[in-house]
């Protein structure tokens, strides 16, 4: 062997790292003082916690067990679009590879503080932790901990349950730590964020007029002089102009061709296509009387099939939209969250909306 392979030999023990064909570990005891600094601390807490950690592992196998058998009898019976319970997460299959960048963060984190309980659990126990480790097997991380077998062997099976429930138990608090978390994200994070004003366009179905003309993240704060500050007054406005008759716009004479061609239009085909976009700003009227501006105006209003209205939807940093259809067909046709604003930050992910 050369000097260089026995170099790089003594490299990767040095530091712990094995490296197989598709996988590769690090193995580090840089940790054991801490787990012991922590198990150690405050004994009594640690047992009624590992303990309740117990309880909830027996129930959750009881659960699995059940949920598993299940699972195997309904992909036996011969019918087509069975659902089944339980469902692997195959990426490129049913998860899209973009999002890779939080499912594979969420398994490390997930399955480092799995081992974090089970070394916890194990020096409230009186057991050793030899070391503590990292994994990488193709795209997938995992952790995992290496507790001394002898000291496993010498406690009673009441304590080892406690250390092999840890693990499981800690994924469970995670998970409802961040379910919380998430419920009430808008609210610890108030000082940087903005919540509502207006709503974000997320999705436009294919089969609308609109799919062209509305993009997924446009702000909609205005629509027909109705503020727009969140999804509930989004369906308001919309109710409200189903509601009251058609109202028209304040134009400037000349007539553009803009209002010509809403004036022109009379047949159903038509009136499902957005017709134009505009930046000007004009006043909403009924009559010639409400466009007293000091300038030459008139009163324009298109002529519609009955519940059709002309509707305005004002986008921020965007050219205004002008649609003709039933204002209740438009929350069908696109999808709207309130929108989030940060003031003092420009984070890398977007706060999500509850």
């Amino acid at each position: 062997r050369s000097r260089w392979s026995e170099g790089y030999d003594n490299l990767l023990r040095r530091y712990g790292i094995f490296i197989t064909l598709a996988q590769t570990r690090l193995t580090t005891t840089r940790l054991n003082r801490t787990f012991v600094q922590i198990g150690c601390y405050c004994t009594c807490f640690w047992r009624l916690w590992f303990t309740t950690g117990l309880c909830c592992g027996l129930i959750i196998m009881i659960s699995s067990l059940a949920v598993l058998t299940m699972t195997a009898v309904r992909s036996l019976i011969p019918k087509k679009h069975t659902e089944l319970l339980l469902t692997p997460v195959l990426p490129g299959i049913n998860i899209g590879w973009s999002q890779l960048v939080y499912f594979i963060p969420a398994i490390a984190i997930s399955g480092i503080f799995h081992e974090f309980g089970h070394a916890i659990a194990a020096v409230s126990e009186n057991v050793k932790v030899n070391g503590f480790g990292f994994f990488v097997m193709l795209i997938y991380p995992g952790a995992y901990v290496d507790l001394s077998s002898d000291h496993l062997a010498k406690i009673s099976p009441f304590r080892q349950l406690r250390i092999y429930c840890a693990g499981a138990w800690h994924n469970i608090v995670l998970a409802l730590f961040c379910m919380i978390l998430v419920k009430n994200l808008s609210t610890l994070l108030w000082p940087l964020y903005i919540a509502g004003g207006s709503v974000a366009i997320m999705n436009v179905h294919s089969a609308s007029p609109l799919y062209n003309v509305l993009a997924q993240g446009d702000i909609i704060y205005n629509i027909n002089e109705c503020q727009v500050q969140n999804t509930l007054s989004w369906r308001n406005c919309l109710n409200e102009l189903q509601q009251h008759p058609p109202s028209g716009y304040c134009i400037d004479a000349p007539l553009s061709l803009t209002v010509a061609t809403v004036r022109q239009v009379t047949s159903v085909s038509l009136l499902n296509q957005c017709i134009c976009r505009s930046t000007s700003s004009r006043l909403s009227c009924n009559t010639d009387l409400d466009c007293l501006t000091g300038q030459k105006s008139t009163c324009v209003i298109p002529l519609l099939p009955k519940d059709y209205r002309l509707l305005r939807i004002f986008r921020k940093n965007k050219k205004d939209v002008l649609y003709i259809d039933i204002p209740k067909h438009l929350t069908q046709a696109a999808e709207c969250v309130t929108a989030t604003n940060n003031y003092c930050s420009n984070p890398a992910f977007p706060l999500p909306n509850s």
